[in-house]
């Protein structure tokens, strides 16, 4: 497992804009990561790798921040992701 500290978020792509669809958050040290939420909402995840993890878009989602933690680091978004779309990638430190 990665050092918790290395926690970071480098882009984020949503794949389709509605509920059900699949964002996908590329960064460092998500093997680690405990919980997630989208604009204040706990919601489904999978990782794969150190480097990439799936979000599930809840029904009731309509925009808000990525939150990202992990036993002692939480990580937020830049900005906000949409139903209709993310602005731009949203890395954080």
């Amino acid at each position: 497992m990665s050092d918790k500290s290395s926690l970071a978020i480098r882009d984020i792509k949503q794949h389709a804009h509605n509920a059900g669809s699949l964002i996908t958050i590329q960064g460092s040290g998500l093997l680690g990561v405990s919980y997630v939420s989208l604009g204040g909402l706990e919601v489904k995840f999978s990782t794969d790798s150190d480097d990439r993890l799936f979000i599930e878009v809840p029904e009731e989602f309509r925009s808000g921040l990525v939150e990202l933690r992990t036993a002692s680091v939480v990580g937020l978004s830049n900005q906000p992701i949409t139903l209709s779309g993310l602005a731009h990638s949203a890395p954080t430190h």
